[in-house]
């Protein structure tokens, strides 16, 4: 992998020599993908079971409607948002479905030029109680184990 020199005061730049040479690269790549398989796997197509839950979000307003907007993408970025689209419910993570109401979504171009699609939750975090209860001392817990 070839990096781009860093910028340099005085004009001159020197590249970088990559420290592994392709041959000692692949066997540890080899290696990796296989004691790391469940991490480096790539995409799941399944979600996770479902687990029972033992929390809940307290609102503050049950009846609460969102306001919803369609999202907003530019066109140059249209193709790549719709296949990321087809790509969420190829994989399951998303169905189609009819509803009254849902969150917005919006597109961002990253500093490399990809999409990045965000969803924004701004109307429902504002609907939610907050629980002001501080979390444990992590350094008195350590003493007590001790």
């Amino acid at each position: 992998m070839k990096r781009d020199p860093p910028p340099n005061d005085k004009g001159k730049s020197k590249a970088l020599k990559p420290k592994m040479i392709e041959d000692e690269h692949y066997p540890l790549h080899k290696r990796w993908c296989i004691e790391y398989a469940d991490i480096m796997g790539g995409t799941k197509y399944e979600l996770l079971p479902w687990h029972k839950v033992n929390h809940e979000i307290n609102l503050i307003n049950d009846n609460k409607r969102y306001h919803y907007y369609l999202p907003h993408c530019p066109h140059s970025l249209r193709e790549e948002f719709h296949k990321k689209i087809n790509w969420y419910m190829d994989t399951g993570w998303w169905e189609p479905r009819s509803v009254s109401q849902a969150t917005l979504m919006l597109c961002i171009q990253k500093k490399d030029g990809h999409l990045q699609t965000v969803i924004n939750v701004h109307q429902q975090n504002n609907n939610t109680v907050k629980d002001v209860t501080p979390l444990p001392d992590q350094e008195i817990i350590r003493e007590d184990i001790a």
